[in-house]
């Protein structure tokens, strides 16, 4: 099950700038491979959610850890 884009974004508001970039390229690095379609996304989620559903999350969620990014590289 993904979580709510908001949810994600608070549960990674404590992470320091470096984790969020690592999480941010993991995102990218799924979302590349999706959009490729050589990913193995129909094998690890064969039942729920679909590739596509995981897709969209780490888009919007790739949206929510760039703010952070965001945030924290301007202190």
């Amino acid at each position: 099950m993904m979580i709510d884009p908001s949810h994600y974004a608070k549960a990674m508001s404590k992470a320091s700038l470096e984790e969020l970039i690592e999480e941010r390229d993991c995102l990218i690095r799924e979302i590349e491979e999706y959009e490729k379609g050589d990913s193995d996304f129909d094998e690890i989620f064969a039942i729920n959610p679909s590739p596509e559903v995981v897709y969209k999350c780490n888009l919007k969620y790739l949206k929510e850890v760039c703010k952070l990014i965001d945030e924290k590289s301007n202190m």
